[in-house]
């Protein structure tokens, strides 16, 4: 768009999945002007481990052709391990420097010379209030320098936000719903503790279904805790599945679990930056089950307002959760629609891109 100030987005991948990359795909749909986008790891062109010096090399002299280019007015850096390549760009072309902070990679206990170059950016960002406290933190920056972005829900769930479609409201078997990578450095999303709570939740409601969205090389060991616990036959895996596949699981829901805990002390930290699949939920009137220590998670769901917190490592507590909210349909509606209103007011893409111009441009 004519007169925009054009920006050079740095990111670290492209064609490996994750929230990184759908935090990327965002900014360059919400920018009014020119966006000229470099990445790191490219799926289709580099098939090396991560901190190969040819790779970085190959990143900087992109970056670096892609700014004589474009000269940038703005270069936003979406992880901070590309935030020296993104200095320099930004020293060179005299170019305002932001750095995006998304979670566990700016919540940990950083080296001086890296909170040097974050103090001297002239724009910080996180995707919640979690994520900027530990930021400010590690930084040593005042809190009120960091603007929360909230991220934005896709076209695909957009549509369903629209159509006001709603969560099963009948007598039918009780469902629930869990979507997450199933890799071992993700079990702090609690799927092990969704599978530990199962028989307990079964002895109450013999007829309930959990249906397990997403894959990985932990699957594996899930399906075999399922089997020794005896639940299997309750358990619907669902590893590799289209977006329609993906909708109809939503749509077919009565609770969303994912009773994630975050660990920001932890060495390496783990946990949720913010965790968008609440959000998708919530588009389809789909009240979640997290945890109370969700981290960034719990700037969606707010205990007995838009979803329901469980203790940490507590099946008999999430069992108890699962059978009352599955007696209750009144409940899980209520929940559910004001976890969808919380979508209209806050996670759209216009809401997305209005606060990200601002945040750039003060």
């Amino acid at each position: 768009m004519p007169g925009e100030p054009k920006l050079l987005l740095l990111s670290p991948s492209e064609g490996f999945g994750g929230g990184i990359e759908r935090v990327a795909k965002a900014v360059e749909e919400a920018w009014p002007g020119r966006v000229e986008r470099v990445d790191l790891y490219r799926r289709k062109k580099v098939d090396v481990a991560a901190g190969q010096p040819l790779v970085k090399l190959g990143f900087t002299l992109r970056a670096l052709a892609a700014g004589l280019r474009t000269r940038p007015r703005i270069i936003l850096s979406l992880h901070i391990g590309v935030l020296p390549v993104a200095t320099a760009l930004a020293l060179a072309f005299r170019a305002r420097l932001a750095l995006m902070g998304l979670g566990r990679e700016v919540w940990v206990r950083l080296p001086a010379w890296e909170r040097f170059l974050v103090r001297r950016c002239s724009r910080l960002l996180a995707i919640s209030s979690f994520t900027a406290e530990y930021f400010a933190r590690r930084v040593g920056v005042r809190a009120e320098r960091i603007s929360i972005i909230r991220l934005p829900v896709g076209p695909l769930f957009q549509t369903a936000l629209m159509s006001r479609e709603t969560a099963p409201n009948g007598d039918s078997p009780l469902r629930l719903l869990s979507v997450s990578r199933i890799v071992p450095e993700c079990r702090y999303k609690g799927l092990f503790s969704v599978a530990e709570s199962l028989p307990e939740i079964i002895s109450r409601m013999p007829d309930m279904r959990w249906v397990v969205v997403g894959g990985g090389d932990d699957l594996p060991r899930l399906r075999a805790r399922c089997d020794e616990l005896d639940v299997s036959a309750y358990v619907d895996f669902r590893e590799d599945i289209d977006d329609a596949g993906l909708l109809a699981a939503y749509r077919e829901a009565d609770l969303f679990v994912l009773p994630s805990v975050a660990e920001p002390d932890a060495d390496p930290p783990t946990g949720e930056g913010f965790g968008i699949v609440y959000v998708e939920a919530a588009c389809f009137g789909l009240p979640s089950i997290a945890s109370v220590k969700g981290g960034g998670a719990l700037d969606f769901i707010e205990d007995g307002v838009s979803g329901i917190t469980v203790p940490v490592d507590a099946p008999q507590a999430l069992a108890e959760t699962v059978e009352r909210l599955g007696a209750a349909p009144e409940e899980r509606h209520r929940l559910g629609e004001a976890a969808r209103a919380r979508v209209s007011s806050h996670h759209l893409p216009e809401h997305f891109a209005r606060v990200l111009r601002a945040a750039l441009a003060r």
